[in-house]
């Protein structure tokens, strides 16, 4: 997964956006042309992979990944700690920097309102993070390609069995400030069709391996004309309802993916762009993007749930 929204956020409020050696202020930009911002970079004191620079440790990836293990840097003393002898930036002397310069900042440059924001901060991108790992964002591409497949839908095992409702739960229980309302709806919403779209898919499916995989009830052994109709019209329903509830979502998550990039991290899923969905047949695929419209952002999650409620869940 990388470095964690929730570790970024609290490295860059810890540090006061400011090189922790230089003291320069830093920011986030996407254009790196622009000479007279420096662009902050979270550096590892114990090297993300082994063969780095200080990369000997018992540390696992993750905790390489942590904020423990994170510097922030301007991009000069990022390349300097890397590429001069270890001996003068060691691991225990880049240690005692980042905690010189946490408390310079917190004597310096702290202020109630800003320690408070931090905080705020902390609880959204908390959910980011969550929702990053229970949608399996990493790897959308192949596994929402198999959920809308046009010969045997499929959802990871996971999903089906704890992880929608488990976010459901957790945005119901959250207390958000009030800071960013329109993040906190894009996590509402999303919440909310994550859920229904397992609940509905869970309605014919069967546990495969590490899938669950639809389970096509029209097939029936006896040959029967009437009852053969009735239940492939139900599956033909069950399966448009379904593959609409997985569009709406990817909607919402294009959304929340705007939302956190303009608000929290501007480098957000940024190289990978859009959530798509690949669709098509032996004659061609295709990646498709879903995406609402201001009109549906403004009336969110009230326009979803209306949506949800007038779902007839006897016919599917």
């Amino acid at each position: 997964m990388g470095i964690s929204e929730r570790d970024i956020k609290i490295l860059w409020g810890r540090s006061g956006n400011r090189c922790a050696i230089c003291k320069k202020e830093l920011t986030y930009s996407e254009d790196a042309t622009i000479s007279s911002i420096l662009i902050g970079e979270q550096a590892h004191i114990i090297a993300q992979k082994e063969n780095g620079p200080r990369g000997t440790s018992n540390l696992s990836k993750a905790e390489r990944d942590s904020y423990p293990n994170l510097i922030l840097l301007c991009a000069n003393h990022h390349t300097e700690i890397d590429e001069i002898p270890v001996s003068k930036y060691s691991i225990e002397k880049l240690h005692q920097i980042k905690q010189e310069h946490e408390l310079w900042v917190r004597e310096k440059l702290s202020t109630s309102e800003s320690e408070q924001r931090q905080a705020e901060d902390e609880v959204y991108s908390n959910f980011i993070d969550n929702i990053v790992i229970m949608l399996d964002l990493i790897n959308w591409e192949v596994w929402s390609s198999y959920a809308v497949s046009s010969s045997n839908m499929a959802l990871p095992a996971f999903m089906v069995d704890e992880t929608a409702f488990k976010l459901r739960i957790m945005v119901e229980k959250a207390v958000f400030s009030g800071r960013y309302l329109e993040l906190e709806n894009a996590i509402i919403t999303l919440s909310h069709i994550f859920l229904a779209t397992i609940n509905i898919f869970s309605e014919h499916c069967t546990q495969s391996k590490t899938r669950y995989v639809e389970n096509q009830f029209y097939k029936i052994d006896e040959w029967d004309d009437v009852k053969y109709k009735r239940l492939h019209d139900k599956y033909i329903a069950w399966k448009k309802t379904y593959q609409e509830c997985f569009y709406d979502m990817a909607k919402a998550l294009n959304w929340f993916a705007d939302v956190v990039r303009r608000d929290i991290n501007p480098f957000f899923f940024s190289k990978e762009g859009r959530f798509t969905i690949v669709e098509g047949d032996i004659l061609g695929f295709r990646p498709c993007v879903y995406q609402l419209d201001d009109s549906e952002k403004k009336a969110m999650p009230q326009l979803l749930l209306d949506k949800i409620s007038k779902i007839d869940m006897s016919s599917i």
